[in-house]
């Protein structure tokens, strides 16, 4: 089996799911093997409430490391960085097996567009992370 997953800047990634509405659903799709987990993100939930909590419920760093980081043999993994993501469509392809290829949308969300209330929460949660993301390489094969 193979998977390609999409990683890249926490900060667009969390205000993405916030722009979209989508936060209470990605808490729980990233919680659902969590026995005792105690989901607290309400559709109601701004980005600066969520950061003001100072807790990462999505686990961006520990789904990046799934997957980087994937030692077993079930699945082969090509990981791209999304900020290059059209830099690789040659190799997504040939990866998939996919004969057509596909276009790349620029994101929506911008850190340089919100509040410095939030920049600076994202910068305070998830700052180590974005430094690891930028220290890796734009695509990462993984094998088992």
């Amino acid at each position: 089996m193979k998977a390609c997953f999409l990683f890249g800047n926490p900060y667009h990634a969390v205000l993405s799911v916030f722009r979209r509405g989508l936060h209470p659903r990605h808490e729980r799709s990233m919680t659902r093997s969590m026995p005792g987990y105690r989901r607290v993100i309400r559709k109601e939930t701004t980005v600066l409430e969520y950061l003001r909590a100072g807790e990462d419920r999505f686990f961006l760093r520990k789904h990046l490391e799934n997957w980087v980081e994937y030692d077993g043999d079930q699945v082969e993994v090509l990981a791209v960085k999304y900020e290059a993501l059209g830099d690789h469509i040659d190799e997504i392809m040939e990866f998939l097996e996919c004969p057509r290829p596909f276009r790349v949308r620029p994101r929506s969300s911008r850190f340089d567009d919100e509040s410095p209330e939030v920049q600076a929460g994202l910068e305070a949660m998830y700052g180590p992370l974005k430094e690891r993301i930028d220290g890796l390489p734009s695509l990462i094969r993984v094998t088992g």
